[in-house]
């Protein structure tokens, strides 16, 4: 789910899809933008992930380890992405 989440109007019942999708040594694979990363804190509204207007949720590590595990999943691996400034990518695995 490459930068998939944050357009997604119900980011939860796509969390469910993915959980069920996957086998229990499965691994779903997700990036997003990180609104409290330190790019996102240093550049503030100047950050270009703030001015996408089909962006409809704005996660952070914290409040997607909480849907996350509302759903079912529990990231294993955090990493910034080298790809997008203030973005992260996630390695989830079923509870």
């Amino acid at each position: 789910m490459g930068d998939v989440i944050e357009h997604i109007t119900n980011p939860g019942a796509a969390l469910d899809k993915a959980c069920n999708l996957l086998t229990d040594e499965g691994v779903l694979w997700l990036s997003t933008p990180n609104f409290e990363s330190a790019y996102s804190r240093t550049h503030k509204f100047d950050d270009v992930m703030w001015k996408v207007s089909n962006h409809l949720t704005y996660f952070s590590y914290r409040n997607f380890q909480k849907l996350a595990k509302q759903h079912g999943l529990q990231i294993q691996e955090y990493h910034v992405s080298k790809r997008y400034n203030g973005s992260m990518e996630l390695i989830l695995k079923k509870l």
